[in-house]
């Protein structure tokens, strides 16, 4: 009864998982590894990111769920969780979007002029997704928690199908940014 229960959990982690994925295993597909190792490199500024939001989310995961008759509490849990994550995220996306070449010429010193220049877009693309993403996040954690969960799980499953649809698209044409690309319209249509 337990892993019955527990499905549709297990299933939204398995299908975050493949949306991760899909774009680096495709790139390297269509591309290769040049242009993976490029996208690989930005991406991990998103990643690094995410792993706050996951930190924040988690708590109020947690508080929603005791909350779960209580709408007037959620609402107010929903109201600090937008701005817990809005701040640091608007921040960092400033910074991101005003030296992120710096920041990539930082990471990156054996990189020549054209991948540091490949990684900054890549990176500056993903970043609009992440602030996108990161700012609705947190109604996807309210509907998981409070018992909306085949929802979310539909979602994504569209989300990883339009993104499967959008690299066979981008990449051909643009390489490691129509895979940046491919995310950021995913995550804003999620």
């Amino acid at each position: 009864m337990v892993l019955t229960a527990s499905f549709s959990f297990a299933l939204v982690t398995v299908l975050y998982s493949f949306l991760d994925k899909v774009d680096q295993v495709m790139l390297e597909r269509i591309c290769g590894d040049r242009e993976t190792s490029l996208y690989a490199a930005a991406y991990r500024g998103m990643d690094a990111i995410h792993m706050y939001l996951m930190i924040i989310l988690t708590i109020f995961f947690a508080r929603f769920a005791h909350f779960i008759s209580d709408f007037s509490m959620q609402s107010r849990l929903l109201r600090l969780a937008q701005v817990l994550t809005a701040l640091p995220l608007l921040f960092i996306s400033v910074v991101v979007f005003f030296y992120g070449e710096i920041l990539i010429s930082l990471l990156f010193t054996n990189s020549s002029a054209e991948e540091i220049e490949t990684m900054t877009l890549a990176f500056k693309i993903l970043f609009v997704s992440t602030l996108t993403n990161g700012l609705f996040m947190v109604y996807s954690t309210l509907l998981s928690s409070t018992g909306s969960i085949k929802f979310v799980n539909k979602v994504v499953l569209g989300g990883i199908l339009l993104n499967v649809l959008l690299n066979l698209y981008l990449i051909p044409i643009q390489g490691a940014t129509g895979a940046a690309w491919a995310t950021t319209i995913t995550l804003g249509c999620m």
